[in-house]
């Protein structure tokens, strides 16, 4: 009977009569969103959205060819077919075995990507006579996840990309099983029929779940271990994983460890807000201002300095120029603050001895008159010094010296009745030798050589600014010490004196100082509008004022000094690890940029340098303000810095005492701090503090 049955089958092939294809109708459904829409959105070899072409037609077998360009995809749906092509597409041809061909159909509009159309087929009808049936039918399964295996009665299907598996069977009952990796299988009976395919839809539960870790600011960055790996930093949500028990443990510096179980549920996610036990003390170190503290042999800071210092022993070192250093050992047994006062380091001296002939003459110690010759000094600070010694009617004489600990420098000069005239160009060109004169004896200045473009000379002065005392061209002088002429220039608009060497930059005074760079300086601070003015105090990085300057403030950082995020050069003061290598202040983060406009910016670490270098500084009192006047050695020109102390908290400290000027330069070895021009009456130098510590800001233009 079965041979029977399927020597019919063969015999009883179908009868087909083809009649051609046309398109009745093609246009663009512009409110049909299936094309753009997630599950049933497809993409071309280039990754973009395709464009949907709705085939309707009743008939089945269409083969679809898109030429270069290719078909992304068909799907045969009741009553229509799905064809997914590329954008830009312009024409298609459409092949059927018995209806035939239509070639090169070319589309009446642009196909355009995410776009869904119509198109109506018009063709002749396939008929088909079947003699004989067959007691099987299709058992189709549609499963989730798609990655999913099936087995139907052991035997294991074929499961494309979208889920789907089916095979043809006789009639009858089948046992499947459906199983993935990290899902739980799920196993049924499924009875085919002759009414119609068997439709198994199986969707997998889920055999995990998720961790969700969040916390306050101030434990951000903790390191998460899952059964000791790991695998992250607070806050963070972890992978799947699979259900289970699993154990935790959270470390950060400055906290106890802290570890737990957490059970993870199906398709559920655990919740931890993680809270640290703080395992530290406050700690604040005191200092004199100018003096460098080191803990562990690391430069933390100078003057007063409050550290986060876990239990244990430190060695904590006050180190000073020309000074002893003094060590101590630091030992923290509890969480309580502390304030501990340091030693100062220890002044280390020598003694100087100064002789000259002939005597009695004027002894200038690092600019200051300190007596006359014969001339001892005990305590002196060792190291390099600048000694200078004058007499009216001789040429004075200057020579660096060296004064070492417990001893003696003595120095013998003979002083010579040949006087020297130093030429100085004053903003021109060219060179011109000292000149030598006998004292009290009259002697013609040597002719001008110096040459300015666009400028005329018209004589001498001792000072750069022409403050000073006036020669003209070759006039006979005596002298009884060594001077400097500054050559005299009038531009062609008659300004006379000095070389023009002050302006304006967007609406604010600079003054040129003769600076190697070129750089202008500033006449007054950002925010003030005198030069002895304070100005506004800026975080760095920070281009506004504000009234409470902390890590809880401060723009960059997420709440405490190791949370930076922006300018960090090492990832264990980065939130999360982040870290940014730019070291110098974009200048939208730039507060002379933000607030004068124009060219001005803040100076770099490199350039404050060369204001220190290249300049006199001078302590002194402007209009009832203190402050350094900062006094070019090539032009004369200057400015005045004033003491306008720092704010922290919301405290302001030492004006009228110090000034802190910030640079643009990041600290890199700890990029919590960035480096600032400090000085008080003493002292004119760098150093580098906390970011969110409100500093004046002197700025610059080119």
């Amino acid at each position: 009977m079965r041979l029977v049955l399927a020597l019919t089958m063969i015999l009883g092939a179908s009868a087909v009569m083809a009649q051609g294809i046309a398109v009745s109708e093609f246009r663009l459904l512009e409110n049909d969103l299936t094309a753009n829409l997630q599950g049933t959105m497809q993409k071309d070899h280039n990754g973009e959205v395709a464009a949907l072409i709705k085939v309707e037609t009743t008939e089945q077998g269409f083969v679809f060819d898109g030429g270069m360009v290719g078909i992304v995809k068909t799907i045969q749906k009741t009553g229509e077919i799905w064809v997914y092509v590329p954008h830009g597409i312009k024409r298609m041809t459409i092949q059927h075995q018995q209806l035939g061909t239509l070639r090169d159909y070319y589309f009446p509009i642009a196909i355009e990507k995410a776009k869904t159309y119509q198109m109506k087929l018009t063709t002749g009808s396939v008929k088909t006579v079947t003699n004989v049936s067959v007691n099987q039918q299709f058992v189709m399964f549609q499963v989730t996840p798609a990655n999913a295996s099936v087995e139907l009665n052991d035997e294991a299907l074929l499961v494309d990309e979208h889920g789907m598996a089916s095979k043809r069977l006789p009639y009858g009952r089948y046992n499947y099983r459906v199983s993935c990796t990290d899902y739980h299988t799920q196993a049924g009976l499924v009875e085919v029929k002759a009414d119609g395919k068997a439709v198994v839809n199986v969707s997998l539960k889920p055999n995990f779940g998720w961790i969700d870790i969040s916390s306050d600011t101030e434990f951000h960055g903790a390191y998460v271990y899952l059964d000791n790996e790991r695998i992250g930093q607070v806050p963070m949500k972890t992978q799947a994983l699979k259900s289970n028990s699993y154990h935790m443990r959270f470390m950060k510096p400055m906290y106890k460890n802290y570890e737990q179980d957490v059970l993870v549920r199906d398709n559920e996610t655990t919740h931890i807000q993680l809270q640290l036990q703080a395992n530290f003390a406050q700690v604040t170190l005191q200092a004199a201002d100018e003096t460098e503290i080191w803990v562990e042999g690391e430069h933390r800071g100078n003057g007063v300095l409050t550290l986060k210092l876990e239990p244990g022993q430190y060695k904590v070192e006050t180190k000073r120029a020309s000074h002893q250093s003094n060590s101590q050992l630091l030992q923290i047994n509890n969480l309580t603050a502390m304030n501990v006062v340091l030693e100062e380091p220890a002044p280390l001296y020598g003694s100087l001895e100064v002789n000259t002939s002939p005597m009695m003459a004027k002894v200038y110690l690092d600019g200051k008159e300190v007596g006359e010759t014969p001339f001892f000094m005990n305590n002196v600070l060792i190291g390099a010094h600048e000694l200078r010694v004058e007499k009216d009617g001789y040429a004075s004489q200057q020579q660096s010296i060296t004064i070492d600990h417990g001893a003696v420098s003595s120095q013998t000069l003979t002083l010579s009745s040949q006087l020297r005239v130093r030429f100085d160009a004053n903003g021109g060109e060219g060179t011109m030798a000292a000149q030598t004169f006998e004292a009290g004896v009259s002697q013609a200045i040597t002719a001008n050589t110096f040459t300015r473009s666009g400028y005329t000379f018209t004589g001498w002065n001792t000072n750069a600014d022409g403050s000073g005392s006036s020669y003209t061209d070759k006039q006979s002088i005596t002298i009884s010490q060594d001077i400097t002429l500054y050559a005299q220039w009038e531009s062609a608009g008659g300004s006379g004196g000095g070389s023009s060497t002050s302006g304006t930059e967007n609406g604010h005074e600079w003054v040129d100082l003769g600076l190697p760079s070129g750089l202008k300086w500033a006449i007054c601070n950002v925010g003030a509008t005198a030069p002895e003015g304070y100005g506004d105090y800026f975080a760095w990085g920070e281009t506004s004022p504000k009234d409470n300057y902390d890590w809880g403030t401060y723009k960059y950082c997420n709440g405490s000094y190791d949370t930076m995020i922006k300018y960090c050069t090492r990832s264990n003061y980065g939130y999360n690890g982040f870290t940014y290598n730019k070291t110098t202040l974009d200048l939208s983060d730039d507060a002379a940029r933000a607030n004068w406009g124009g060219t001005w910016r803040m100076p770099t670490a490199a350039e404050q340098k060369e204001l220190r270098k290249h300049c006199k500084w001078k302590w002194t009192t402007q209009n009832g303000v203190k402050g350094f006047k900062v006094t070019s050695k090539t032009n004369g020109n200057s400015i005045f810095l004033p003491a306008a102390g720092y704010r922290s908290g919301a405290s302001v400290y030492y004006v009228g005492s110090y000034g802190n000027y910030w640079s643009s330069s990041l600290y890199e070895s700890y990029p919590y701090d960035a480096y600032y021009l400090y000085f008080y009456s003493g002292d004119v130098d760098w150093s580098s503090y906390y970011r969110s510590r409100g500093h004046t800001v002197r700025a610059v233009c080119p």
